[in-house]
This record gives structure tokens, sequence and C-alpha cells, in this order.
């Protein structure tokens, strides 16, 4: 007790209160306020609804209360302080969730970076786009990335060899070949009706129940829960022919038969931020949070990046379906979701003269990493700290005081919530997180709190 309190008259600084700390200047860390986002106040209106009416792995709901924490700063904060001037900061506490778009955005760059640096090495590089049709997408969801050439031993060292790229009758002879192999394959497993048969599910979820019914509703742009099962997503616009298909041909894309394949975008070897990009495009967060807005009538719409040439400008969801819609996004645990093959497995006699070596760091990122110690890259010492993320994706840098460019360091982290709830009620901050509203009837679950 006697350290809590020693703790919370440490807190309390005249910095915190200023107009500085309420309004800072441009660059300055801001907490992000995520209680005011779209999605933040679906999930926070309509959770316990939808838990209660569906039976869930433990794993999704946490990962729901994670985020309705995440960003929170009455749900627990970090308090850095320059020692040169004194000044104090409250950092809010995120939770590093692969679903959400602000830590997936920080993870995107964090993966795209150890992809460029310490993976992909000097090459060219071609990116391969395969869409399959409904039925086995929920077994297939993969983004490929390859080398556009072949290495081969000279002198007893890899050395890469490019190949030309690829002609259209190329492309069209290479996906004959996926769907002819892949519709064997799955046949020959029973995931997949066969010529002549009725049509199944298609599917073998690893996730049981109603997590993997939601999953595969998902792939297939349907409606696994409430009144409206089993139905298409609605959607917003102007439609042309009931035929037509979403995606377009053009240069080396191929559609046949419900498969798709498009090989048009290429990289040179010494574009090394094109393939930092195009590597932070295929790791990119699964919902983009300022594509969602709400209806008058208090639906969730979902803006498209692009108008889909049947005149789809977006998809509309009540509360609950988005909610089911955002479940069959979050990932099993202990997955990785990006693999590699070939000489860049981790296990193959190559790789070591193939991926590039760590370039020099930054002279202030260097002299930072030396202050923090050895100990702070111990398990994961080629991927970029919390802080660098949030320098890097948002040009926040909270190693730096915003006001006179002395070091900052970390002071404490502070979770007892009787402590920053004091904390928060001295500066004049808002010491309760917003409610989450209780689970509803299914008369009441349609009516929106907004």
């Amino acid at each position: 007790m006697r350290a809590a309190r020693a703790l919370l008259c440490a807190a309390r600084v005249p910095d915190l209160q200023s107009p500085a700390f309420a309004a800072p200047p441009p660059g300055a860390y801001r907490p992000r306020r995520p209680e005011a986002t779209v999605l933040h106040r679906v999930v926070r209106e309509h959770l316990r609804t939808f838990l209660a009416s569906v039976e869930l792995p433990r794993r999704v709901a946490r990962e729901f209360l994670r985020y309705l924490d995440c960003g929170m700063l009455p749900c627990g904060f970090a308090r850095v302080r320059c020692d040169a001037c004194g000044k104090d900061l409250l950092v809010a506490f995120s939770c590093k969730g692969r679903l959400w778009a602000s830590c997936n955005a920080r993870r995107m760059h964090d993966t795209a970076a150890h992809l460029v640096d310490r993976v992909l090495p000097r090459a060219r590089y071609r990116q391969w786009v395969l869409s399959v049709p409904h039925r086995v997408r929920f077994l297939l969801a993969r983004h490929m990335l390859f080398l556009e050439g072949v290495y081969r031993l000279v002198d007893g060292k890899p050395e890469f060899h490019a190949v030309p790229p690829p002609e259209h009758a190329e492309i069209e002879e290479t996906l004959l070949r996926i769907q002819g192999r892949l519709l064997r394959h799955l046949r020959k497993r029973g995931l997949v009706p066969k010529e002549g048969e009725e049509s199944g599910t298609g599917e073998e979820p690893d996730e049981p129940g109603l997590l993997a019914a939601c999953q595969a509703a998902s792939v297939s742009n349907r409606i696994a829960l409430g009144e409206r099962a089993g139905h298409r997503v609605r959607r917003m616009g102007s439609f042309g022919l009931p035929g037509e298909s979403p995606f377009s041909e053009g240069p080396r894309c191929v559609g046949i038969g419900g498969f798709s394949l498009h090989a048009d975008v290429s990289i040179r070897a010494h574009e090394r931020e094109r393939l930092e990009k195009l590597s932070r495009y295929i790791a990119r967060p699964p919902v983009a949070e300022t594509r969602l807005y709400r209806t008058q009538s208090g639906q969730i719409a979902y803006r498209v990046k692009r108008m889909w040439s049947d005149g789809t400008q977006a998809l509309l969801f009540s509360p609950m379906e988005f909610m089911e819609k955002l479940a069959a996004l979050i990932p099993q645990p202990r997955i990785h979701l990006a693999r590699f093959h070939g000489v860049l497995a981790p296990h193959h006699a190559w790789r070591e003269g193939v991926v590039p070596r760590a370039e020099s760091a930054e002279p202030g990122e260097q002299a930072h990493r030396e202050r923090e110690g050895a100990k702070a890259r111990s398990s994961a010492k080629h991927r970029l700290t919390w802080a660098e993320l949030l320098k890097r994706v948002f040009q926040i840098d909270l190693t730096v005081c915003p006001d006179c460019g002395g070091a900052v360091k970390l002071v404490a982290a502070i979770v007892d919530r009787r402590i920053v709830r004091k904390i928060l009620e001295d500066v004049g901050l808002p010491a309760d997180p917003p409610p989450v509203t209780p689970a509803r009837a299914p008369p009441m679950e349609a009516m929106s709190f907004f």
C-alpha cells in the first residue's frame, strides 16, 4: 500500500495538468480515442448480445474484450517522463491483436520490415494472386509472393538467375493445372463432391461448432446466424447483369470456372521500397475502420475500395451480422500467418546464403538500443519494439520529448485500477471506460444505441 501511495504521489506532476498535455503539438503523442470509432461502438453495444446468442470459443470472446480495453487510459497505461524538462505522458496500453486496425497496422509494418530486411533477398519478385470459387475458398485463403527466378550453386554459393516474365498463355496454362490438381486433391480427400454427386459443404474446419459456420459463410458472402441465415450479404449501389463477375480480366490475368490468377505486378531487385510496400499490402489488416459508417437506420455499411463491376459500392450488415463477420476474421492461436517455401524456408540448407544480412541501424535508433541493453532483444532480436512501430506507422516517437527533444524513459506501468482512477481524476480525464451494453433479448437486439 505504501508503494502504491508513493507511486501515486510521484505521478502527480504539474505538467499533466498543463495545456500542453490537453493539446499536444503536432508530432507529439495523442491518445487515439478508440471509443469514438464506429467499430468500437458496434462491439461495445452488441458484444454481450452476440456472445449470449451463439456459442463460440473462449479465445474469440477474449479477443473482443481485449479490444474494448485497447487504447483506453482507464484500463491502464504506461507513464513516461523526460528527465530534462520533467514532462510526463500517459500512454495507453495496446492489445496487440491481429484483427483491429491500429494494432494490426503496427504489426503490418513490422512484418514488412522483417521480410525486406531479414528474409527477402535482393532479387526480382512477382505477385501472384489466386482466387478460388466460394465452395473451396474456406479451405484455401492464401496470398503469394514469388521470386521471379531460381537459385543455383555457383562455386559453392547460391546465385540468383532471373527468368523472363510469364506470357498470358502461360498464366492460362498454370491456372488450368492449378484448377485440375486442386479439385482432384480435394475430391480425393472428400472435401468437395465428385462430378455427378450432390453438392456438400466442402468444409473440413479446424474450428468446431458455430465459428466454423461463421467462417464458411464469410468466405461465401453469406450470413450464418440470425433471421437472414443462408442469405447473401446485402449490397449498396447500382447493379448490372446478374451474371457479372466482381473482378476484371487484364494483362496476365485469367479467370476460368470460378478460378482467377493474376500475375502482372513485378518488383525489380533494386526496388526495395516497393517490395516493402507490397509486403505491407499483403499483411494489411482485414478491416479498414475508415470505410465503416452507420446508416440512418442503424445498419453498418462497409465501403469497398473501388466500385465493383456490378455497381456495388458498399456491403450492408445488421449489427449482429457484422459481429458475426468480425468473429470469423479472428485467426486461430499459435499458427503462422506467413509461411516460406523453397530456399526461403526456415531449414533450407541455402537459406543463410540467400537472405539479406541486417543493415546498420540509424544513429538515433542505435543509441536507443544501447540504452535499453541486450535484454530488450533477447527473444525477438530481429523485430521492432512496439515504440519503434509507433514511430514508424504514426510518426510518433515516444523516446524523444516533444517539448525539449530530450530523452524520454519509462517510469512505471500502472495497472492498478484505484491508482489509475486517482491519476486520471487529478488530471481531469475520464476515469471510467465506456460501459458495455448488457445482453438484450431478440426483440431488443436490433435496436441501436449510437
